[in-house]
């Protein structure tokens, strides 16, 4: 489906179920990313387990969304956009995001204030931080993740109350880690909704 956003149309994928909503950002445009991602599926899939529907989307510039790459300004911008057009169709909002996406999230909390928010390694040390960490959240890192520095980010995100999962041998495509990201997606999906 086409939603027609701030630059015109947002490729995007709506996946209606029982209650709740939640918005799928994913990893970076300029490296491959799109709302095709595996760890997005990982994801819904702990999400579609607790009947929350979900949106997934492609930023600006990736396959059919219109506009171009805005080094995360845009991108935070879209974010907010949809969080807005959730809004439209469900009380209970949460926002999801990885990699590039996470920090799309992070970016765009104070705004969207959804009322839950995932991260999957988010790479806070790489990229500016403009968003604060508040309100029922959660964070997954891959212990042996080369892109993202574990133990600072672990620390940036414990230090504001929010619960870090770190998963023993993922790196920072977790292969072979989708039971613990649905895992962790379900039970927050609970706690939110």
């Amino acid at each position: 489906m086409l939603i027609e956003g701030p630059v015109g149309a947002i490729e995007a994928d709506w996946s209606e179920r029982d209650r709740g909503a939640a918005l799928l950002c994913h990893p970076h445009p300029l490296y491959g990313g799109s709302m095709h991602d595996m760890v997005l599926s990982e994801i819904d899939a702990g999400l579609a387990s607790q009947g929350i529907s979900s949106l997934r989307f492609n930023f600006r510039g990736v396959g059919a969304s219109a506009g171009r790459h805005d080094k995360g300004v845009g991108e935070v911008e879209d974010v907010i956009f949809l969080a807005n057009w959730l809004r439209e169709r469900s009380d209970k909002i949460m926002l999801t995001g990885y990699s590039f996406g996470a920090m799309m999230v992070l970016n765009a909390l104070d705004q969207a204030a959804p009322d839950g928010f995932l991260l999957v390694a988010p790479p806070v040390k790489m990229m500016e931080v403009t968003g604060a960490p508040v309100g029922a959240g959660a964070v997954i890192l891959g212990e042996q993740d080369n892109i993202v520095e574990v133990d600072g980010t672990e620390q940036f995100f414990s230090e504001a109350g929010i619960n870090v999962h770190r998963i023993p041998g993922a790196d920072h495509f977790f292969m072979g880690a989708g039971d613990r990201i649905r895992e962790v997606s379900a039970d927050l999906a609970g706690t939110v909704f």
